[in-house]
């Protein structure tokens, strides 16, 4: 029975990884095309500035406040203890909805400081930023709608509409290039468009939300907040700085074309990082209804650390000695850049690796409150460094800082911790 039970939720593991690879591949293998072409059809200025953009969605998930976070864990346990959570949920959604349109003009504010000089430099900036304020605040309904079926343990489901509404939205945008219609509407096709039809796919079927929509009313006293939704708030906004603090670092210090070119060469850090996490994102639903059941993960954390193992090594190797020359000659792009950056790519990409598969354990086991203190200290450490060693070495100066920061206050810490209150009491 417990071999039976294993299998089940490791090809539930792979099913939905699976699914998630498709997606990451639609989406980021498609830049090998599409980078060329934008940087050709518009400039590097504007594929740094909309690829830059595009990175700071992820920042969407702050505005949730951590409650859309907590129901991946709080669902399974209202279901195995037979309650109704459609109350729950449906108090959850709508307070997404509100969220997101109060935050619109903040986040429009912010963004348009932040560009103030491409504001008055560039044309068309200030539609752009228009655009992804709309779509930031579609992604905030979106992220709560995608945890609610991934507490509902219909995480498959969550891959399959990301790959629908991909796989459409990479269709218009070629379109587009193919067409040289201007910048604005390549800004829609790849801003706003995924998350719209995945808001239709969403609401549409409604699996698992059946009533939630029969009423549009909020009430406050009905919401359930506690520490570990406000530990989730903080996560994510660490987490974000984490992933973008030398992004805006170079964007702001050396302008939109080297953001540029810092971003042509992250795409591949994405796609790596993508397709590795298309499988490890399940675990965090997988684990938490495997202990709302009592049940063992020893098999799942062994064949997670093999995995992440020998991943890490074909990332290095791929990084550091295949991408170049896919950037060079497939992609017919001239970074001009000497291959220890590639190196410097590489090494951060096997750090973000190895945490990528900590993260979800730690959430599972509602590890929070390391995760945001050694995460604080290392924004704050790539943070300093960056600023100190961006003018003197530029590029390799801003990743540099990423690597000493990841590796010393994230990696280090979170394995030894791993090791102590997960390792030892499954395996």
């Amino acid at each position: 029975m417990l071999d039976n039970a294993n299998n089940k939720y490791i090809k539930a593991i792979v099913q939905t990884g699976l699914y998630g690879v498709l997606t990451r591949f639609l989406v980021q293998g498609a830049q090998l095309i599409i980078v060329p072409i934008m940087i050709k059809t518009y400039g590097m200025d504007y594929f740094g500035l909309i690829a830059t953009l595009i990175a700071f969605t992820t920042a969407s998930s702050i505005a949730g406040f951590g409650i859309s976070k907590g129901m991946v864990n709080r669902i399974p346990l209202k279901i195995a203890a037979g309650s109704n959570v459609v109350d729950y949920i449906r108090q959850n959604v709508f307070l997404s909805i509100y969220i997101s349109i109060i935050i619109f003009p903040v986040v429009y504010y912010i963004i348009s400081y932040f560009y103030s000089n491409e504001l008055s430099t560039m044309k068309m900036v200030g539609e752009i930023i228009t655009i992804f304020c709309i779509s930031f605040s579609l992604s905030v309904v979106i992220n709560t709608l995608s945890d609610v079926y991934r507490g509902l343990g219909k995480q498959v489901y969550v891959n399959q509409v990301q790959f629908s509404s991909s796989l459409i939205s990479m269709i218009f945008t070629f379109s587009i290039l193919f067409l040289e219609l201007d910048v604005i509407y390549y800004a829609i096709s790849s801003m706003i468009l995924p998350n719209f039809i995945t808001a239709i796919y969403y609401i549409r079927r409604q699996t698992g939300l059946k009533h939630v929509f029969n009423s549009f009313t909020l009430s406050l006293s009905k919401l359930e907040y506690t520490i570990k939704n406000f530990q989730f708030f903080m996560l994510a906004m660490v987490q974000f700085l984490m992933t973008n603090v030398g992004l805006v670092i170079v964007s702001r210090f050396n302008g939109t074309e080297s953001a540029g070119v810092y971003n042509v060469i992250n795409k591949f850090n994405l796609i790596s990082i993508a397709i590795f996490s298309a499988f490890t994102a399940s675990l965090w639903p997988v684990i938490s209804e495997i202990k709302s059941k009592n049940g063992n993960i020893s098999v799942i954390l062994k064949k997670g650390k093999q995995s992440t193992f020998i991943y890490a090594l074909i990332s290095f190797f791929g990084m550091s000695f295949i991408v170049p020359n896919i950037i060079y000659y497939v992609m017919s792009i001239d970074l001009n850049q000497p291959f220890y950056i590639y190196v410097l790519f590489a090494t951060q990409n096997v750090g973000v690796i190895v945490s990528s598969y900590l993260i979800p354990l730690f959430n599972s086991f509602e590890l929070l409150k390391v995760q945001i203190v050694f995460g604080i200290l290392s924004v704050v450490v790539n943070l300093t460094l960056s600023v100190i060693l961006v003018d003197a070495y530029g590029l390799s100066g801003v990743l540099i800082a990423s690597i000493i920061s990841h590796y010393f206050l994230v990696v280090l810490p979170f394995y030894f911790i791993y090791k102590r209150k997960i390792d030892v009491g499954y395996s």
